[in-house]
């Protein structure tokens, strides 16, 4: 029956000289009624009968009936592709510069002296489905009508009138989708730039948001990147605007357009932001801060302060793929692992205890405190861990005890040390938890003899093999995108040359491991 119903509206839809163009018009739009409600593998028209029916239809004088008929091979579009109706994409072309350029339109069509801005915005989503045009003719002529829109819209922007405005800015904003999705000149893009720049400082929050989004598209492409840079200020600046939304696209903005020149910068000023950003972006803003700092970082030591100014600042918004990527690339590089120590040391002075951040803790002044004994005593060490031991979950509880044993391994002769060491061990010998109890125990055991214990048992960590990163996987998923796309990102400098990907799952079993063998 619907396909009946389908060959009675084509034959309607090609009575040009009996049937009024106003029911032509609904009959496009009832064909494309009829295509929704159909499974998505039915097909109603075939290309090879239809696009010549299409085509003439977009020869038509009246609007109204190019609205639909513009609306329908939208629909056919979205549904299929656009294969097949190649022949209605010059048709296009044509009625879009009759539109921008002659505007051949009653006033029944014409919107504050716009040519039937609904229309120019259909045409040009439309286009967007087809191929680049072929032939140097074509290419010029949608040249040539995207310069006229950009110039149109330069002119609307003297304009007070917010009706106009919006009508004018909903055709520009589809046509910079359309310079995105055929790849077009480098004049069109970089004018793209310069329009959506303009944009970011505009009062109507819609306006700044689409602004954000498009220059987000646009930063993905190489040749036009620079030219996004000098609006870095303005964007930093959305990030306080008080639309969440907007502040969402100015973070992806950042995060996209952030490249070697720009990331330190970027990255101190999203750290200085986070202190202020709303609760529920600050893990994603945790998340793009750390990948940020660890593909564009200029030296170990610098992403170490990132990664502990994040952990002091927001530590509960840090997973635990983050405090295990900074400590993998601690271990790696030894000349960073003496600073790294001293780093950890002056936050915990200033109060710091988030569990991420008492974890790294943990590992890396039980590994490498010992380089800094000499600035900070160990039992000074040991005192800055302990004092937050009480209001720490079981699983960073082991940790530290794995961290105060080889504190003890590392200083044997520290008397003072050794009994408040071994206090803590007698203490949680005796505890319900059976993974502390039995952590305390052994430990307990090895710190009666601690050359052997460090000679056979409690062994230095090892290096860590590089890894698909972690934190893109994260991202990826948060973001809804393909996990597996997700790869490692490259180091800048050749500290990070040793360790291509993060963390190790089961780096908290792996500190775990170095308890004494039964």
């Amino acid at each position: 029956q619907i396909a009946a119903v389908c060959a009675v509206v084509c034959r309607v839809m090609q009575q040009s000289g009996t049937v009024r163009s106003v029911v032509r018009k609904k009959a496009a739009l009832c064909l494309l009624r009829l295509m929704r409600k159909t499974a998505a593998d039915q097909q109603l028209v075939s290309a090879d009968t239809f696009a010549p029916i299409m085509s003439q239809l977009l020869e038509e004088r009246d609007l109204g009936l190019l609205l639909g008929a513009v609306t329908l091979l939208l629909g056919i579009c979205v549904r299929t592709t656009s294969a097949g109706y190649e022949q209605c994409q010059g048709k296009l072309l044509r009625l879009l510069e009759r539109l921008v350029y002659l505007r051949e339109v009653t006033a029944d069509y014409t919107y504050y002296g716009i040519a039937s801005p609904w229309l120019q915005a259909k045409v040009l989503r439309t286009l967007q489905y087809f191929p680049s045009p072929e032939g140097t003719a074509a290419q010029r002529q949608l040249h040539d009508v995207l310069v006229a829109i950009f110039n149109s819209c330069a002119e609307t922007g003297k304009s007070s009138t917010v009706n106009k405005t919006n009508a004018q800015h909903a055709i520009l904003f589809e046509a910079i989708s359309l310079i995105l999705a055929l790849d077009c000149s480098k004049d069109l893009l970089a004018s793209s730039v310069t329009t959506l720049g303009r944009f970011l400082s505009v009062k109507e929050p819609n306006i700044r948001y689409l602004a954000l989004e498009n220059l987000t598209r646009l930063a993905l492409v190489p040749e036009v990147l620079e030219s996004i840079t000098p609006h870095q200020g303005t964007i930093l600046g959305n990030l306080k605007d008080p639309d969440v939304s907007i502040r969402r696209r100015a973070l992806d903005l950042l995060f996209t357009m952030c490249d070697g020149g720009s990331a330190v910068e970027v990255v101190e000023e999203l750290v200085k932001y986070l202190t202020v950003a709303d609760f529920g972006m600050r893990e994603e803003l945790v998340l793009k801060i750390c990948i940020l700092a660890e593909k564009f970082a200029p030296n170990v030591q610098w992403y170490v302060d990132v990664v502990l100014a994040l952990l002091e600042r927001a530590g509960d918004f840090c997973n635990d793929d983050i405090w295990h990527r900074v400590v993998q690339l601690i271990t790696n590089n030894e000349g960073s692992q003496a600073y790294a120590a001293s780093q950890v040391v002056e936050v915990l002075g200033r109060g710091a205890s988030h569990e991420a951040l008492m974890c790294m803790a943990a590992y890396v002044i039980g590994e490498y405190g010992r380089l800094i004994k000499s600035q900070v005593p160990t039992l000074d060490q040991f005192r800055l861990l302990h004092e937050r031991f009480p209001t720490l979950s079981s699983t960073t509880k082991g940790l530290l005890l794995t961290a105060y044993l080889k504190m003890l391994l590392s200083d044997p002769g520290n008397e003072a040390l050794k009994s408040e060491v071994t206090d803590v061990f007698s203490r949680y010998s005796r505890q319900l938890d059976p993974e502390l109890q039995q952590r305390s125990a052994e430990y307990l055991v090895l710190a009666q003899n601690p050359s052997s214990a460090a000679a056979s048992y409690v062994l230095p960590m090892p290096k860590w093999e590089g890894r698909e990163s972690a934190l893109l996987k994260r991202l990826a998923a948060t973001e809804g995108a393909d996990v597996d796309a997700a790869e490692a990102p490259a180091a800048n400098d050749e500290a990070f040359a040793a360790v291509t990907g993060p963390a190790v799952a089961g780096l908290s079993a792996a500190l775990g491991g170095t308890r004494a063998a039964a």
